[in-house]
């Protein structure tokens, strides 16, 4: 299309999506007397979808034509996995997130761990028990750019700490069969169930209140064989059957029951 005498200012062009949609160009170009200045802009738009694009003409510049998109909208972000609730430290965590742009399109997304880049999926057993921040960072075509992220918790339990002392001797990090029994075998004892017992008050139809007796039962671990259990992890870290990355992991998880449990 040309435009004889064109006039300064902001002209629109509109792509409609055909098909499966895909990749489109714009390009314009302006003569003057000392020839000709050119601009293009590439840009994706989806099925049955418009994407709008803007050529700007001003004469008094020294490059008087430029093209680029009206979109100033980020990519939207939605993780769903991981969500803020608690892991545990056995398990392997699975990322979900979909990252939209309606207008220009998406151009990159990062995932992000605790500073690092995140594969997915996430290994719990090599993080450190505690707080965690899993993060995306999206740039659209046009370098909008937007970025969310989620707070979630590595725990341990009786369980998961038994399941991280196999993963442990799977890794070669506990080289004896019996002592990877042996610390199972503690951490099992050490969980013991009690009765906690709570009250609450209730009122009556009448306006009258009534103390209420709730009884529940927990699961704890004990305190005296849980430190037993640390004992027998540096013993055997002394004896060499296991290796200091074995002794950090199930520390960390008896002192997280410990404290937690």
């Amino acid at each position: 299309m040309v435009i004889p005498d064109p006039l300064d200012g902001e002209y629109l062009v509109r792509a409609l999506g055909v098909g499966e949609g895909g990749e489109f160009r714009v390009s314009a170009s302006y003569v003057t007397e000392e020839g000709v200045v050119e601009d293009s802009y590439v840009g994706t738009v989806s099925p049955n979808e418009l994407n709008d694009s803007i050529v700007k003409l001003d004469q008094s510049q020294t490059i008087p034509i430029s093209i680029g998109s009206i979109d100033e909208d980020p990519p939207a972000i939605l993780i769903n996995s991981p969500v803020s609730q608690d892991y545990l430290h056995s398990a392997m965590l699975d990322l979900a997130y979909e990252v939209i742009d309606a207008d220009s399109g998406v151009a990159s997304t990062t995932a992000i761990l605790d500073g690092q880049s995140a594969l997915d999926p996430v290994d719990l057993f090599f993080l450190s028990l505690g707080e965690h921040t899993f993060g995306l960072e999206a740039e659209d075509l046009v370098g909008n750019t937007s970025s969310s992220s989620v707070v979630f918790r590595v725990i341990a339990t009786p369980e998961s700490t038994v399941q991280d002392i196999k993963r442990a001797y799977a890794l070669g990090w506990i080289t004896n069969e019996q002592v990877k029994n042996t610390l199972a075998q503690m951490v099992k004892k050490a969980v013991k169930i009690v009765k906690r017992v709570s009250y609450i008050e209730e009122t009556l139809p009448d306006g009258s209140k009534k103390r209420k007796k709730i009884e529940k039962l927990e699961t704890a671990f004990d305190k005296l064989l849980g430190k037993k259990l640390l004992n027998e992890l540096a013993k055997q870290l002394k004896r060499g059957t296991i290796t200091q990355q074995a002794y950090d992991v199930l520390r960390a998880d008896v002192e997280w029951l410990l404290e937690y449990i």
